[in-house]
């Protein structure tokens, strides 16, 4: 595992074996040779984090998307997951942080689904502030 900075404010481990790319506020982590799928994460800084209601924001944010989905709360972050019409797996987090909100979104091919949670779940418990 190496370790990455996410942004200014966050680090997180990856496996030696994967790239990181940066475009705009979104980085993304990835498998090059024979990786399955990306993750990617976008950062928002928010006066109001602590009092927002996580599953509720994932929900609005994805109801464009998708409708009226019904996402889940476990510790401090909501989750959702979803195959679409194009035959695309998609994993969704909303986290909290230190006054940030962490959007997470994880995509594959709908016949790779759970092939790399593992690594994708490690990647997700690895976020720490950086000191």
């Amino acid at each position: 595992m190496k370790l990455i900075h996410l942004n200014n404010n966050f680090i997180a481990q990856i496996p030696n074996n994967w790239d990181v790319k940066i475009t705009q506020d979104v980085i993304s982590l990835f498998e090059p040779l024979n990786g399955l799928g990306v993750i990617q994460f976008s950062f928002y800084k928010v006066q109001n984090a602590d009092s927002l209601n996580l599953t509720e924001e994932l929900d609005e944010y994805l109801k464009d998307k998708y409708g009226n989905i019904n996402a889940n709360l476990i510790n401090d972050y909501a989750y959702f997951n979803i195959v679409s019409f194009s035959g695309i797996f998609w994993r969704y987090w909303l986290l909290r942080k230190a006054g940030n909100i962490i959007f997470i979104s994880y995509n594959c091919a709908k016949e790779d689904i759970n092939k790399e949670d593992d690594t994708i779940d490690n990647i997700i418990r690895s976020i720490e502030i950086q000191k």
